[in-house]
């Protein structure tokens, strides 16, 4: 499936317009992130490595089910690309370990089952782990950002992997979610064809004419996702990008509650 619907042909190979829209949503996302240089974070169903190649800041773990995305990732990011849009800021360092502790050496795992999620953050900057969303290898309060990009809508149950994401997150950690606008995207996919431009919107992707095929599963709204928030989340904001006026996609922030809010 991910080789029939491959999401860095769509990111990086889409017409200009796609491309753009894919560039204003990752943006947003490291934007709301805000990692800082010790923080651990974690992408989960991290695709080709798009989003991981512009974090600038603190330790990356990108877990991914499909070998064949995970393969397009570790090529990514060992030869340093910057996920085929315009770079935000330099990031995956190479060389020995800084002398200020902060991590700079890359070290990729290979994706496959003898991967260790044990993680030092002053040895590497990215991790790369084979597994599922809906099972994390990790311990409970593990990570201070995690991302969950575009995911949930190709997921048989989302509301698992946001349970998940929720237990590896650590008390207080920052948690950001998107999805793509099902309905509007579907409309402009609609006037596009009927336009006869879809060859000049979808460029090297082979874009399907309806959105909710065996590609994307489900339909995740934003009620959806504020009756998630409720288990142990906080929803903070939800953006839609580029604008409300056209929101292809929807950018949420979510805060894990504190310990001692979750007891009460």
């Amino acid at each position: 499936m991910a080789r029939r619907h491959d999401p860095d042909t769509f990111i990086t190979k889409s017409g200009f317009f796609i491309r753009k829209m894919e560039f204003l949503r990752i943006k947003k996302t490291i934007e709301l992130l805000n990692a800082g240089p010790s923080d651990l974070v974690l992408d989960v169903g991290c695709g080709a490595g798009n989003l991981l190649g512009l974090l600038n800041r603190g330790q990356a773990v990108g877990v991914e089910p499909s070998q064949y995305l995970l393969d397009q990732a570790r090529a990514r990011l060992a030869k340093g690309f910057r996920a085929g849009v315009s770079p935000l800021n330099p990031v995956v360092e190479r060389g020995p370990a800084s002398t200020r502790g902060e991590p700079s050496g890359l070290v990729l795992g290979s994706g496959g089952k003898g991967d260790s999620p044990a993680l030092n953050p002053y040895t590497s900057r990215v991790n790369l782990i084979k597994g599922e969303g809906e099972k994390l290898p990790f311990p409970n309060e593990t990570f201070d950002r995690v991302v969950c990009s575009e995911v949930l809508e190709h997921a048989r149950f989302p509301d698992i992997i946001l349970q998940e994401i929720s237990r590896v997150a650590k008390s207080g950690a920052l948690i950001v979610v998107t999805w793509p606008n099902e309905i509007f995207i579907q409309w402009t996919k609609r006037l596009v064809i009927a336009l006869g431009i879809k060859k000049l919107i979808a460029g090297r992707y082979n874009m399907s004419d309806n959105m909710l095929d065996d590609w994307h599963v489900r339909e995740i709204d934003q009620r959806w996702i504020a009756d998630q928030a409720q288990n142990g989340l906080v929803l903070r904001n939800v953006g839609a990008i580029p604008c409300g006026l056209t929101p292809y996609h929807y950018v949420a922030c979510l805060q894990k509650r504190w310990a001692a809010s979750l007891a009460k």
